[in-house]
């Protein structure tokens, strides 16, 4: 494909084996002729991130199912189509010619079911076996609890040649207590950021295969055709893996070996402070061969599957929405526990909306402004 100058930091670190970043997005290929299926809130489709070209009128993402249960086929939260454009954006994604289809698992909030996921998921493995000339990858940037039926379903899904990728999941503790992080089938990616170092909020552990960048990742969203936003999680690591899955297909390789060839050309001991037990490997995307950071903005939630009852929170930003943010503890124990929180904002006079699981307990919720005048 043809070099990409000034390229975003994420997909510019995946094309090299060392920093410095230079700026330029350089990879053999581009995905065309592989569907990415992606499990997530939605996309917007009609984003000019999914045209086939800058200048072109078609579209490269569709529609597929909604499973949410919320009868609203378009992504009105955001996140599916953030994970889209990383995954084949045309300005922001990795593989940028791949087509995209949207599957709807979470509603508005960002909140789903297991039985809505599972339903999703089987729709993109019968959606597959129903095009097998086409090879595919698909994209899971959710998590919730330890879920055997989840697990299964994603296992079933990869073993039935949709290469699937998922995210670790934002706790920073062991991978190993997630769904479908833990299912040792699927490709789960951890997160870094710009210095290489593991994002202070990503999950590790032996379940984890790769890291890839997941902190402050510019990717389209869901407004408008040119609206785009920068957020941070796990869930952005996790498309930079499976925009790397699409090119791999999409050059000839099988389903059976691109992931052995994803963790095989990683990049090797560059991650620091990657926690024990966790696979010191980067994700590679070029050509096969051989400062301190400043401080980073908090993790975007990565939808979660809500088992319980929950906190729902809307926040209505004024004329300087960065300056607020939120956090919600469960203070039962003899240590408060942070179960939500949120920031970052971007939109003025916007109204943004959280749902957070919240289990029978007591709980404190706090809103702050930065500057100090008192207005949130």
């Amino acid at each position: 494909s043809t070099p990409q100058t000034s390229a975003t930091w994420g997909i510019d670190r995946v094309d090299q084996r060392d920093l410095p970043l230079d700026t330029v997005y350089n990879v053999p290929g581009d995905g065309a002729g592989v569907t990415a299926y992606i499990i997530d809130t939605g996309i917007r489709t009609s984003h000019d991130e999914f045209k086939k070209a800058s200048d072109s009128d078609e579209i490269r993402a569709i529609w597929g199912t909604n499973t949410s249960g919320d009868n609203d086929d378009s992504d009105c939260h955001g996140h599916g189509t953030h994970v889209a454009g990383t995954v084949g954006g045309l300005l922001y994604g990795v593989a940028k010619q791949v087509d995209l289809v949207a599957v709807k698992v979470l509603d508005c909030n960002g909140g789903g079911t297991l039985s809505g996921v599972i339903d999703g998921i089987e729709w993109v493995m019968e959606h597959a076996a129903d095009n097998p000339g086409k090879k595919a990858t698909a994209n899971l940037s959710l998590g919730s609890s330890e879920s055997p039926t989840v697990n299964a379903a994603v296992k079933t899904l990869h073993e039935s040649g949709v290469v699937t990728v998922v995210a670790a999941g934002n706790a920073d503790s062991d991978a190993c207590d997630f769904s479908p992080a833990m299912e040792e089938a699927v490709i789960t990616v951890g997160s870094t950021d710009r210095s290489d170092a593991r994002s202070s909020f990503s999950n590790y552990g032996n379940c984890l295969d790769i890291f890839a960048p997941g902190r402050d990742i510019t990717s389209a969203w869901k407004d408008s055709d040119s609206q785009t936003n920068t957020i941070s999680g796990t869930s952005m690591a996790s498309p930079h893996v499976c925009g790397g899955a699409a090119l791999l297909l999409a050059s000839g390789l099988d389903e059976s070996t691109t992931e052995a060839v994803l963790l095989g050309t990683a990049t090797l001991d560059k991650v620091t402070d990657a926690k024990i037990d966790s696979p010191n490997k980067l994700l590679y995307v070029g050509e096969i061969g051989p400062t301190n950071s400043p401080t980073p903005a908090p993790p975007t939630p990565a939808p979660t599957l809500c088992q319980t009852d929950s906190i729902e929170v809307e926040v209505l930003t004024d004329d300087y929405p960065a300056e607020t943010s939120w956090v919600i503890k469960n203070t039962c124990g003899e240590n408060d526990v942070v179960v939500g929180s949120g920031g970052g904002y971007t939109g003025k006079n916007t109204s943004y909306s959280d749902s957070v699981c919240a289990p029978p307990a007591k709980y404190t919720f706090v809103i702050s402004d930065t500057y100090g005048d008192g207005i949130c």
